[in-house]
């Protein structure tokens, strides 16, 4: 990670340059991924910092052990708890957990965290601490019900995308629709997930959280001031995140959350009258057709090619998927290329055909492949899902079928 490399005015806020992360799923039991910290100078003050045997420690133990015990069935990922009752001695925390994680991943963030804050921030009697999965924040002063952009963090991933005007455009599109959803969550998560994509192989993941013991109008004000900073920050940065005490957004180009979770929800199917009731009964009597397994209807070409983007995958969700096409994820090699076992952030299994890079065939040749071969669809045939094109790759997704041999689809 760089060192400090600017101030924005007004507000202690860092500005950092990360690589870009390593795909990496969220599991049960790991440590979570640490973000940045925030805590004062711990000079020699009886205002920002507290002896090991003073009385704001022995509360901030009963603080961190109260929002441990309760970080696994909070049901929005929020909990406060204010711990002991003379100032200055009071301790005032909470946590706010993502929210796509699950309750488990949930707890094991809080109670990481609460070691590790005192570890980074030794007595210091104020302290904010990110992780990917996670925020923890205790202070000597009330934290609680009220916006705070006073202090916070830029991280961003240097590299930068190949066209900045149209990323730019779906990025506001995407940053806008979260912040309105995010701030008028009525689950009380007050969190929301949205993407878009941005070329026809590319796509940006936009992610935006308040605490949910601030207001709508407050939700909505904080996240405007963390968006309002990607344009000076990270124009045109392939990945970046604001991170304020209630409220925070990142978007990268691969899928960093649980893309079920929190995304607007589809429009609602339309009501259709009842059919007239009918006087006269009929009886039909039809021929069941052969299935074509050797031919494009003609008439439909234009459609389907149209449609194609619609099996569309982005190069940056398939690497996810396959840890990068890690070896451990190989099932098979073929003369047309690798196979490998990919797991979707839906907890979908698929198979991924990577085609041979010295095949010859063109992007165009590859797509009207994939629309016969999609068409080509039959209960002993393994399904095809989709395709990816990025850069050099082209890839094939299809159904995982685990341990089943020939005769199970010819006999089921």
């Amino acid at each position: 990670m760089d060192k400090l490399v600017a101030k924005i005015p007004r507000k202690t806020l860092f500005v950092y340059a990360i690589s870009l992360l390593s795909f990496v799923s969220i599991t049960e039991g790991a440590d979570p991924t640490y973000s940045y910290i925030e805590c004062p100078n711990t000079t020699l003050s009886t205002t920002s910092t507290y002896a090991p045997n003073s009385t704001y420690r022995t509360n901030l133990n009963t603080l961190f052990s109260v929002l441990s015990s309760n970080s696994n069935n909070a049901s929005d990922g929020f909990y406060n708890f204010t711990a002991g009752s003379s100032p200055p001695d009071v301790a005032y925390g909470l946590f706010l957990c993502r929210g796509d994680v699950s309750a488990a991943v949930c707890r094991d963030c809080v109670v990481y965290a609460t070691g590790d804050a005192v570890q980074r921030c030794p007595g210091s009697k104020r302290v904010t601490i990110w992780y990917d999965e996670c925020l923890l924040r205790y202070s000597n002063v009330s934290i609680f019900d009220a916006r705070d952009t006073s202090f916070g963090a830029i991280l961003s991933n240097p590299q930068n995308v190949t066209n900045a005007t149209l990323f730019n455009e779906v990025l506001g599109e995407v940053m806008d629709d979260i912040a309105d959803r995010a701030s008028s969550d009525d689950s009380g998560k007050k969190f929301a997930t949205a993407q878009a994509n941005y070329s026809p192989l590319q796509m940006v993941y936009g992610l935006a959280q308040c605490t949910p013991d601030i207001s709508n109008s407050d939700c909505n004000t904080c996240l405007r001031d963390c968006i309002s900073t990607f344009p000076s920050c990270c124009d045109a940065n392939q990945g970046a995140r604001v991170l304020y005490p209630s409220c925070y957004v990142r978007y990268e180009t691969y899928p960093f959350y649980n893309v079920s979770v929190g995304a607007a929800p589809p429009p609602p199917s339309p009501v259709l009258p009842p059919p007239p009731p009918s006087t006269t009964s009929f009886c039909f009597l039809t021929r069941r057709a052969k299935k074509k397994y050797n031919s494009v209807n003609e008439d439909n070409d234009g459609d389907d090619i149209s449609k194609v983007h619609s099996l569309q995958y982005d190069l940056g969700t398939i690497q996810a998927a396959t840890n990068n096409f890690s070896d451990d994820n190989k099932i098979g090699e073929g003369g047309f290329g690798l196979v490998y076992k990919g797991l979707f952030p839906d907890g979908q299994e698929v198979a991924m055909k990577r085609l041979s890079r010295t095949s010859g065939q063109g992007a165009q040749e590859f797509k009207n492949e994939v629309v016969l071969v999609a068409k080509l669809q039959h209960r002993n045939l393994v399904r095809l899902l989709g395709f990816c094109l990025g850069g050099e790759e082209k890839i094939l997704i299809y159904e995982f079928v685990p341990n089943k041999s020939l005769d199970y689809f010819l006999f089921g």
